[in-house]
This record gives structure tokens, C-alpha cells and sequence, in this order.
């Protein structure tokens, strides 16, 4: 049977507010928590207290395209009920472990003035971010990819490998 989180984490706010609980100066600051819990923002305050969140929290990281990609990759991941982010760092963590290598990305051959640029941003860790630049640098010096993938790159090529684009449609009879 589902549940509704907040719904179950209110009720038990007001229970131990009742009168008659045992050591109600305890019990009256639990309800206190429960209420920051749920505040605007609660859950950002929750997760800085966690003694690995502070190093671990995922930053953004902008990746540049083109807005109908862009929508693409939303409405994909949507349709499938994945996570951009997931997927983005399950392609470092691939990109890592030598189980896929994105290809060499193409220039833009329009004036960027005329292009419909975006941002797409997607929370990746830190230390997993780090690992697959270092991993772009030692393919390239080792003479294993003539370029070196940055993260940006890995995770756009991923999204696509993961959710491609549709196939453009000819018109009949041309």
C-alpha cells in the first residue's frame, strides 16, 4: 500500500505534541525536527548533516547542446522513468571501466549566433567527474584516443547512446 511520506511524517509531528507522551521537552523538539524535515528546503538541510554528504554531494555540471536535443533527452527519460543524472554518471562510471567510449565529438558547422543553444544540467559527483577527466587524459596519452573526452562530453554521448534521438522520417515519394 503506498504511502504519503509527508502526510505520515505531519501526523506524527501533531502526536507528539499531545499532552501526556512521556519527557514532552524531548518529545516537543522531535516534532520540531520533523517540522524543519519538512520545511522548504528541509531535505538540503538534512543532507548537509550527513557525514559523507559534504563530499559527495553531486554539483551541477552544464552541458551545452541544442534545444530539440535537449528536450529530447527530457521527455526520453520521462517516457522511461530514469534519471538524467543516473544515467549520466552510470556513463562515467562506464566510461571508467572501458565500457564505452564516446565518439569524437563534431564541430557546429552553423554561425552559434543562429543555433538554439542550451543548457542541460545534471547533478554528477565530484570524485566521479574527477576519475573520468583523469581517464580522458591517460587514453589520450597513451595514444588510445587521439582526443581526451571531458565529462560533459561522456555524459551528453552517453544520454544519447542510452535515449538516441529519432531517426528523421523522408517525406514519401521523394
Amino acid at each position: 500500500m503506498p504511502s504519503n511520506l509527508r502526510h505520515r511524517l505531519t501526523t506524527a509531528a501533531a502526536k507528539l505534541r499531545e499532552p501526556g507522551t512521556p519527557d514532552p521537552a524531548a518529545l516537543a523538539d522531535a516534532a520540531e525536527a520533523i517540522d524543519e524535515a519538512l520545511a522548504p528546503n528541509g531535505w538540503s538541510k538534512l543532507r548537509r548533516t550527513e557525514p559523507t554528504a559534504v563530499s559527495k554531494l553531486s554539483p551541477n555540471k552544464p552541458i551545452h547542446m541544442d534545444r530539440s536535443v535537449r528536450t529530447h533527452l527530457h521527455q526520453a527519460a520521462d517516457a522511461k522513468g530514469v534519471v538524467l543524472s543516473h544515467l549520466g554518471e552510470e556513463g562515467l562510471r562506464k566510461f571508467i571501466d572501458g565500457e564505452f567510449t564516446p565518439e569524437r565529438p563534431q564541430r557546429a558547422a552553423t554561425n552559434p549566433e543562429e543555433r538554439d543553444s542550451v543548457t542541460l544540467n545534471v547533478a554528477l559527483d565530484k570524485d566521479l567527474r574527477d576519475q573520468a577527466d583523469a581517464r580522458g587524459k591517460e587514453l589520450k596519452e597513451a595514444g588510445e584516443l587521439d582526443w581526451a573526452p571531458k565529462t560533459a562530453q561522456i555524459v551528453k554521448a552517453y544520454l544519447l547512446h542510452v535515449l538516441p534521438m529519432p531517426k528523421a522520417k523522408k517525406a514519401k515519394g521523394k
